[in-house]
Protein backbone atom coordinates (compact mmCIF):
# COMPACT_ATOMS: atom_id res chain seq x y z
CA UNK A 1 0.00 0.00 0.00
CA UNK A 2 1.42 3.45 -0.94
CA UNK A 3 1.70 5.96 2.06
CA UNK A 4 1.05 9.81 1.62
CA UNK A 5 3.86 11.95 2.24
CA UNK A 6 3.52 14.55 4.70
CA UNK A 7 4.56 17.47 2.98
CA UNK A 8 1.97 16.64 -0.14
CA UNK A 9 -0.16 18.92 -1.53
CA UNK A 10 -3.71 18.42 -1.40
CA UNK A 11 -6.89 20.09 -2.09
CA UNK A 12 -6.76 22.81 0.83
CA UNK A 13 -3.16 23.68 -0.61
CA UNK A 14 -4.11 24.16 -3.83
CA UNK A 15 -6.88 25.77 -3.06
CA UNK A 16 -4.51 28.74 -1.03
CA UNK A 17 -2.03 28.95 -3.88
CA UNK A 18 -4.60 29.09 -6.42
CA UNK A 19 -6.44 31.78 -4.47
CA UNK A 20 -3.35 33.71 -3.79
CA UNK A 21 -1.95 33.75 -7.28
CA UNK A 22 -5.31 34.52 -8.63
CA UNK A 23 -5.42 37.61 -5.34
CA UNK A 24 -2.29 39.09 -7.10
CA UNK A 25 -2.62 38.81 -10.82
CA UNK A 26 -5.93 40.40 -9.93
CA UNK A 27 -4.11 43.17 -8.49
CA UNK A 28 -0.89 43.27 -10.77
CA UNK A 29 1.87 41.94 -8.24
CA UNK A 30 4.12 39.27 -9.82
CA UNK A 31 3.40 35.58 -9.21
CA UNK A 32 6.79 35.61 -7.46
CA UNK A 33 5.52 37.58 -4.91
CA UNK A 34 2.16 35.52 -4.46
CA UNK A 35 4.49 32.17 -4.51
CA UNK A 36 6.31 33.73 -1.29
CA UNK A 37 3.08 35.00 0.20
CA UNK A 38 1.67 31.16 -0.80
CA UNK A 39 4.73 30.04 0.92
CA UNK A 40 3.99 31.18 4.48
CA UNK A 41 0.46 30.35 4.39
CA UNK A 42 0.99 26.89 3.39
CA UNK A 43 4.25 25.98 4.81
CA UNK A 44 6.35 25.39 1.65
CA UNK A 45 8.64 27.00 -0.02
CA UNK A 46 8.26 29.78 -2.59
CA UNK A 47 9.84 27.47 -5.29
CA UNK A 48 7.81 24.47 -3.93
CA UNK A 49 5.12 26.81 -5.22
CA UNK A 50 6.16 28.03 -7.99
CA UNK A 51 6.75 24.76 -9.00
CA UNK A 52 3.41 23.74 -8.26
CA UNK A 53 1.12 26.12 -9.99
CA UNK A 54 3.17 26.39 -12.90
CA UNK A 55 3.37 22.29 -13.12
CA UNK A 56 -0.35 21.39 -12.17
CA UNK A 57 -2.86 24.61 -10.94
CA UNK A 58 -1.88 27.03 -13.94
CA UNK A 59 -3.16 24.35 -16.37
CA UNK A 60 -5.80 23.57 -14.82
CA UNK A 61 -7.49 26.63 -14.43
CA UNK A 62 -6.84 28.50 -17.19
CA UNK A 63 -10.18 30.11 -17.37
CA UNK A 64 -9.96 31.30 -13.48
CA UNK A 65 -6.73 33.27 -14.27
CA UNK A 66 -7.89 34.78 -17.15
CA UNK A 67 -11.13 35.86 -15.21
CA UNK A 68 -8.52 37.46 -12.69
CA UNK A 69 -7.20 39.29 -15.31
CA UNK A 70 -10.12 40.89 -16.62
CA UNK A 71 -10.69 41.93 -13.11
CA UNK A 72 -7.26 43.22 -12.78
CA UNK A 73 -7.75 45.41 -15.83
CA UNK A 74 -10.48 47.01 -14.20
CA UNK A 75 -8.97 47.25 -11.13
CA UNK A 76 -6.03 48.91 -13.22
CA UNK A 77 -8.59 51.23 -14.73
CA UNK A 78 -10.18 52.15 -11.82
CA UNK A 79 -6.74 53.25 -10.35
CA UNK A 80 -5.14 55.15 -12.95
CA UNK A 81 -8.93 57.23 -13.10
CA UNK A 82 -8.27 57.91 -9.56
CA UNK A 83 -4.75 58.82 -9.85
CA UNK A 84 -5.99 61.58 -12.45
CA UNK A 85 -8.67 62.77 -10.69
CA UNK A 86 -6.47 63.31 -7.46
CA UNK A 87 -3.18 64.88 -9.53
CA UNK A 88 -4.61 68.56 -9.23
CA UNK A 89 -6.02 67.79 -5.52
CA UNK A 90 -3.96 68.66 -2.39
CA UNK A 91 -5.42 65.96 -0.78
CA UNK A 92 -4.67 62.01 -1.66
CA UNK A 93 -7.22 60.14 -1.38
CA UNK A 94 -7.78 57.85 2.03
CA UNK A 95 -6.55 54.49 2.05
CA UNK A 96 -9.94 53.22 2.43
CA UNK A 97 -11.83 55.66 -0.50
CA UNK A 98 -8.94 53.88 -2.72
CA UNK A 99 -9.60 50.39 -1.85
CA UNK A 100 -12.91 50.72 -2.27
CA UNK A 101 -13.05 52.08 -5.61
CA UNK A 102 -10.63 49.76 -6.81
CA UNK A 103 -12.01 46.73 -6.34
CA UNK A 104 -14.29 45.26 -9.38
CA UNK A 105 -17.75 44.68 -8.45
CA UNK A 106 -20.51 42.93 -10.77
CA UNK A 107 -23.81 43.85 -11.72
CA UNK A 108 -25.03 42.87 -8.02
CA UNK A 109 -22.13 45.17 -6.39
CA UNK A 110 -20.39 42.19 -4.97
CA UNK A 111 -16.71 42.51 -5.05
CA UNK A 112 -15.40 39.97 -7.54
CA UNK A 113 -13.40 38.49 -5.70
CA UNK A 114 -15.55 36.98 -3.59
CA UNK A 115 -17.23 35.87 -6.81
CA UNK A 116 -13.81 34.27 -7.87
CA UNK A 117 -13.07 32.91 -4.42
CA UNK A 118 -16.33 31.10 -4.99
CA UNK A 119 -15.74 29.94 -7.73
CA UNK A 120 -12.60 28.54 -6.59
CA UNK A 121 -14.05 26.74 -3.49
CA UNK A 122 -16.90 24.83 -6.34
CA UNK A 123 -14.16 23.58 -8.29
CA UNK A 124 -12.42 22.54 -5.05
CA UNK A 125 -15.62 20.85 -4.18
CA UNK A 126 -16.21 19.31 -7.73
CA UNK A 127 -12.95 18.08 -7.60
CA UNK A 128 -13.23 16.15 -4.46
CA UNK A 129 -16.79 14.98 -5.61
CA UNK A 130 -14.79 13.51 -8.51
CA UNK A 131 -12.27 11.58 -6.43
CA UNK A 132 -15.18 10.32 -4.46
CA UNK A 133 -16.77 9.24 -7.76
CA UNK A 134 -13.69 7.52 -9.06
CA UNK A 135 -13.38 6.00 -5.88
CA UNK A 136 -17.12 4.51 -5.63
CA UNK A 137 -17.23 3.24 -9.43
CA UNK A 138 -13.59 1.65 -8.39
CA UNK A 139 -15.56 -0.23 -5.65
CA UNK A 140 -18.10 -1.13 -7.89
CA UNK A 141 -15.92 -2.71 -10.40
CA UNK A 142 -14.53 -4.75 -7.22
CA UNK A 143 -17.96 -5.86 -6.34
CA UNK A 144 -18.72 -7.07 -9.76
CA UNK A 145 -15.93 -8.57 -10.55
CA UNK A 146 -16.81 -10.63 -6.74
CA UNK A 147 -20.09 -10.92 -7.70
CA UNK A 148 -19.18 -12.75 -11.17
CA UNK A 149 -16.54 -15.25 -9.05
CA UNK A 150 -19.61 -16.02 -7.26
CA UNK A 151 -21.82 -16.74 -10.22
CA UNK A 152 -18.74 -18.93 -11.58
CA UNK A 153 -18.95 -21.09 -8.27
CA UNK A 154 -22.55 -20.83 -7.65
CA UNK A 155 -23.50 -21.94 -11.27
CA UNK A 156 -20.15 -25.00 -11.14
CA UNK A 157 -22.09 -25.70 -7.51
CA UNK A 158 -25.30 -25.94 -9.03
CA UNK A 159 -24.09 -28.53 -12.24
CA UNK A 160 -21.96 -30.79 -9.98
CA UNK A 161 -25.28 -30.35 -7.25
CA UNK A 162 -27.05 -31.55 -10.31
CA UNK A 163 -24.59 -34.51 -11.30
CA UNK A 164 -25.00 -36.07 -7.83
CA UNK A 165 -28.36 -36.01 -7.84
CA UNK A 166 -28.42 -37.46 -11.35
CA UNK A 167 -26.27 -40.10 -10.29
CA UNK A 168 -28.11 -41.20 -6.99
CA UNK A 169 -31.61 -41.21 -9.12
CA UNK A 170 -29.58 -43.81 -11.18
CA UNK A 171 -28.27 -45.38 -8.10
CA UNK A 172 -31.78 -45.46 -6.43
CA UNK A 173 -33.26 -47.22 -8.92
CA UNK A 174 -31.43 -50.00 -9.73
Amino acid sequence: MATKRNDSWDGQKDKLLLETVLEHIMTGSTQLKAFEVAAKRIGKTAGACGFRWNNHLRKENKKLIELAKKDGEKAKGKISKEIEATKGDEQPVSKETSAATIIPTNEKNQPTSKKLSFVVNIKSRTEQILELVESLESELDAEKSSNTELEEKYDQLKKDYDEVVSFMSKFVQK
